[in-house]
């Protein structure tokens, strides 16, 4: 889970990223709770209703008119290919090694210690993934806002966002709580426009229902 779903993710992420725009990523690896629920029915056996298939189809229609407001514009071709597959098999390393993994290991492990194994092993990875990605860039140029950045990463959506993460593969399954992550571009606009000032479209909020239709029905146990 931490050599998988969180090094070689975040390896693969952050290249994929520079590889293709930022929406072929944001919406690529909005594929993650599909996927994931995919692996649990035909690998693990598991049942995921014809109806949660739908439902999470729905949502990823939101997220895709909440990503591609009408300032933005998908552009897959040979030159964001690269970029494209990187980003798609991140999205699988997302889905299974750090989601679908979890599941028997919470049955021994606390989600705080989990994610504190995950997290030392995954940090290796990026350790020695740093001298052949990195442009190195002296501490003296990087700019208080980026150390605020930085600290809001490790601890809101690094410790606290996946400890709590874990806590719901433990206690609701690994499909439901996947579910969840369709809410994520939700919460994005709603930051951007609180808290940056970034103008909501129409488009946007049709979105955002859509998301929300497609959580509620996925989540729904009829």
């Amino acid at each position: 889970m931490g050599l998988l779903g969180i090094g070689v993710y975040q390896v693969l992420w952050s290249v994929g990223l520079n590889l293709t725009s930022a929406s072929n990523s944001a919406l690529i690896l909005s594929t993650t709770p599909l996927w994931g629920a995919l692996y649990v029915h035909l690998v693990e056996k598991e049942s995921v209703k014809k109806k949660q298939y739908l439902f999470m189809m729905i949502s990823l229609f939101g997220v895709m008119l909440v990503v591609l407001k009408p300032t933005v514009r998908l552009h897959f071709s040979p030159d964001t290919l690269a970029g494209d597959l990187l980003s798609l098999i991140a999205a699988f390393c997302a889905a299974i090694f750090l989601s679908v993994w979890s599941k028997p290991l919470l049955k021994i492990y606390s989600p705080l210690r989990l994610m504190g194994y995950c997290m030392m092993i995954g940090s290796l990875v990026l350790w020695l993934a740093v001298p052949f990605l990195a442009t190195p860039v002296a501490l003296n140029q990087i700019g208080a806002a980026s150390w605020w950045a930085l600290g809001y990463a490790i601890f809101l959506p690094g410790i606290i966002g996946h400890v709590s993460y874990y806590g719901g593969i433990e206690r609701l399954g690994v499909t439901r709580s996947m579910v969840y992550l369709y809410l994520i571009p939700l919460w994005a606009i709603l930051f951007n426009y609180l808290w940056m000032g970034e103008k909501v479209f129409p488009q946007q909020i049709f979105g955002g229902l859509f998301i929300l239709l497609g959580v509620h029905g996925a989540l729904r146990r009829s």
